[in-house]
């Protein structure tokens, strides 16, 4: 379904509040290591994320979680945006991402 840019506009304002607020976010920072950053984790609503990593939880599978639902989210946004912007994010987010993979 496509809808207008001011649609758009609205749907990442709502999406901010998904996002970790900075407090949190310099406490994950913080974490000595992965399994007390997990325990700081699991007290946000992205502790889906723990769950979706499953039982070898490492720092390359949180990187490989966090990086699909990124993915997932810029998706969200472009499955709502008129088609010519639509367009315009795909390519110009999905070819970004696979640069930076690249690098």
């Amino acid at each position: 379904m496509r809808l207008g840019l001011a649609y758009v506009v609205v749907r990442c304002h709502a999406m901010r509040a998904e996002l970790i607020d900075p407090e949190t976010m310099r406490s994950l920072a913080e974490a000595r290591d992965v399994k007390e950053f997990l325990g700081r984790l699991s007290q946000t609503r992205y502790q889906e994320i723990i769950e979706e990593a499953g039982a070898g939880v490492s720092a390359e599978v949180l990187e490989r979680v966090f990086y699909q639902k990124h993915i997932e989210r810029l998706d969200r946004v472009i499955n709502v945006a008129p088609t010519s912007m639509a367009e315009f994010l795909r390519a110009y987010y999905h070819m970004r991402l696979e640069v930076q993979n690249l690098k």
